[in-house]
């Protein structure tokens, strides 16, 4: 519910993108939320998600 409302401000707000940098074992709760890896090299990956405007 936390990420559907954060997604749901920015989308209102007229942000297209969101990034993370997450912690190595968060990634598979992003990816299942939609979210995609952009940068694995990290210690902190690096994730994004295109919002609808």
């Amino acid at each position: 519910m936390l990420m559907a409302g954060l997604e749901k401000f920015a989308s209102q707000h007229r942000v297209k993108r969101l990034l993370v940098n997450a912690a190595r074992d968060a990634v598979g709760f992003y990816e299942a939320l939609g979210w995609t890896v952009v940068e694995a090299d990290g210690e902190n990956p690096v994730l994004t998600k295109e919002l609808r405007t």
